[in-house]
């Protein structure tokens, strides 16, 4: 099957999901107000099953090459979307910048990224947006809070203690020292890290429901802020760095790199709105939700046509 229709049908799918949780809300049997709660439980309990699945698996070292070089990759990404929000959004003055470079600097890459992913390339590419997820977790808590927060002071123990990283340590651990995992658990932790594409969807679906989006879409500043994270920062990077993985990285450099495309070009974290409230910036909780709900909903158009475009070049390329 051609790849953009491929992705075409991985998108229609996640779109049914988060479709079941705006109906949910809309139908009264769940309130929009449990968002947070399903972002916990998410955060807190699948998306860690999830990544231990993914590692479970038999050792291979050109897999695992490409891994360290995808950690690589994915760090040099976020650094040069982290220069572009600030130079992109430059106005020190407007009450939201922090919001906007962090919409700029952070995707997706678990919520939508990996069931997008999984469902192109199979989940033998989970373990290669694992490697955005270590730098995603370490730089959300140096770089997002203090963007978020100037002058806060930095969570140390939160840069390298919280869910992502925890389970990550552990996946790592199972899978470099092939730790044998009984079968029993095994089914639990693959059972329950299976239903992330479903609940994230519907989590997103959820967060949704309770936004004007037809009066947000028409806001040109989140309009530009989404365009700025889906389109123009992807290109740069993609061009800049995952254009050349291949190069670096013959033969698996071309999966890494088409994986790492896709992560590069999903919208703005989900988390934005809780990280807010976590640095007390309530007054932006509500310009982040739009912002979120805006990029999501516009990657509906940005994602088939730029995967198909990108890793175009990349096999055109290779």
């Amino acid at each position: 099957m051609d790849l953009a229709l491929i992705v075409l049908k991985q998108v229609f799918i996640l779109i049914a999901y988060a479709s079941t949780g705006v109906i949910a809300v809309k139908g009264k049997l769940i309130s929009a107000s449990v968002s947070k709660s399903l972002s916990n439980v998410l955060i807190y309990v699948i998306s860690p099953f999830m990544i231990i699945d993914s590692l479970n698996r038999e050792y291979d070292p050109t897999v695992t090459k490409g891994f360290l070089w995808a950690i690589v990759a994915g760090t040099l990404v976020i650094l040069l979307f982290i220069l572009l929000g600030h130079l992109v959004f430059f106005r020190k003055e407007h009450p939201a910048v922090g919001v906007e470079r962090y919409a700029l600097a952070f995707s997706n890459c678990g919520f939508i990224g990996i069931p997008l992913i999984s469902g192109i390339f199979g989940t033998e590419a989970i373990i290669y947006i694992v490697s955005s997820m270590v730098v995603f977790n370490v730089l959300i808590w140096i770089y997002g809070v203090w963007v978020l927060q100037k002058g806060s002071k930095l969570q140390w123990k939160k840069v390298f203690i919280n869910p992502g990283n925890i389970s990550v340590a552990i996946g790592l651990l199972i899978y470099f020292c092939q730790i044998p995992i009984p079968s029993v658990a095994a089914t639990i932790i693959n059972g329950i890290g299976s239903t992330n594409s479903f609940f994230s969807m519907f989590t997103i679906g959820v967060l949704c429901s309770s936004m004007q989006l037809k009066s947000v879409l028409l806001n040109r500043r989140i309009l530009y802020v989404s365009l700025c994270r889906l389109v123009f920062a992807p290109l740069i990077a993609f061009f800049a760095i995952i254009f050349w993985i291949p190069v670096i990285l013959p033969g698996e450099g071309v999966f890494v790199a088409s994986v790492l495309a896709v992560v590069a070009i999903m919208p703005v974290a989900l988390n934005l709105p809780m990280m807010c409230q976590i640095c007390n910036r309530d007054d932006n909780v509500g310009y982040a939700g739009n912002v979120v709900a805006v990029s999501t909903f516009l990657c509906i158009v940005t994602v088939p046509l730029l995967t198909t475009l990108l890793t175009s070049v990349l096999e055109f390329w290779n």
